[in-house]
């Protein structure tokens, strides 16, 4: 769009092949993290909050204390700074009272009255992204404009929609801003497709939180609706897998087959009290499995998958290994 800002992000973004860039203009856009509270070093001048859903037990070890900090980081808004939130976040929208009368609020989401920006009318497109309608309420006029983007997921969706509000704030042409959402390729290990081989569609994902599962499971399964899904999980720390427990367990609705891998512990020890029997057997799903490493889970899955599977590995350890693995030797069946 013309305005060359520098940024860090979280991953890498696909068009750019990169996650950070020093730009010559005078924006800098950074994916906040609330890890550590290492946001409460920003003081930014527009801040959106897409949603608050606690995590990092380590660090916070309650939900409260987790919201906190986010209360902390939205009291560092510059004082003419504009908070934007996703209405469809009930502890996102309890911030809105935090701002003061010089600063503004802009609200987000998929319908309602009380929505600035709002994403309506969703068409999936099997194989081929997502297309929508957002209608922007502003200054009692309203505004309908069509926006077509390549990535799937109601997520994505909402991600794009604050994107659109962020540009739109700084005064961008609409129509350029819609063309460089559907120009939007994705980012790396972010439903990343690898690729095809011998009829199996092959997905890495980064998702290590329960809501982040079922999202992106819900997106595969309306991207991809005839194809069998398996998602091969490995839970990341034993401090994110306890408290999430519940959560975690009621997230592989929309699999047809779970294959659970032992905890991948990165800087902690496992618990005495932590078997990994217990949480395969609370899974609430018919076909769940546990295979407890990348050799086994791949051995597995060479006898296991079928054409017109759909392969989703999710990890934020090592397990992206499986992916690579079945893709050699996919590639070798085929004689490539």
């Amino acid at each position: 769009l013309g305005l060359d800002p520098s940024f860090i992000v979280g991953g890498v973004v696909s068009n750019l092949g990169t996650n950070a860039r020093s730009g010559e203009g005078k924006l800098f856009v950074i994916e906040a993290d609330e890890y550590d509270y290492m946001f409460w070093g920003l003081n930014p001048d527009w801040a959106v909050i897409t949603n608050i859903e606690y995590d990092h037990p380590d660090i916070f070890p309650t939900p409260q204390s987790f919201h906190e900090a986010f209360e902390g980081f939205v009291k560092n808004l510059k004082p003419s700074g504009s908070l934007i939130l996703c209405g469809e976040d009930k502890s996102a929208l309890r911030l809105k009272d935090l701002l003061s009368t010089d600063q503004k609020l802009i609200v987000y989401g998929f319908g309602g009255n009380d929505l600035n920006y709002a994403a309506e009318n969703l068409k999936v497109n099997p194989g081929a992204g997502t297309e929508f309608e957002i209608r922007i309420t502003m200054h009692d006029q309203e505004i309908t404009l069509s926006v077509s983007l390549q990535v799937p997921g109601e997520h994505n969706v909402l991600n794009a929609l604050a994107a659109f509000v962020v540009a739109d704030g700084l005064g961008l042409d609409r129509q350029d801003i819609i063309r460089a959402l559907g120009e939007f390729q994705g980012s790396e290990r972010r439903f990343d497709i690898r690729g095809e081989f011998m009829g199996v569609l092959i997905v890495d994902d980064y998702a290590h939180h329960p809501t982040e599962i079922i999202k992106t499971l819900q997106a595969a399964r309306n991207a991809y609706p005839t194809r069998r899904i398996w998602a091969v999980w490995q839970p990341h720390t034993y401090s994110r897998t306890t408290t999430l427990f519940d959560g975690f367990c009621r997230a592989f609705g929309k699999a047809d087959r779970v294959v659970v891998l032992d905890v991948f512990p990165a800087r902690e020890l496992q618990p005495e009290d932590f078997h990994i029997s217990d949480l395969v057997s609370s899974i609430q799903h018919d076909h769940v499995q546990h295979q407890p490493g990348i050799k086994q889970a791949v051995e597995m899955l060479k006898n296991e998958l079928q054409p017109a599977d759909l392969l989703l590995v999710f990890t934020a350890g090592d397990a992206i290994e499986i992916n690579k693995q079945i893709e050699n030797y996919l590639s070798a069946q085929a004689g490539f």
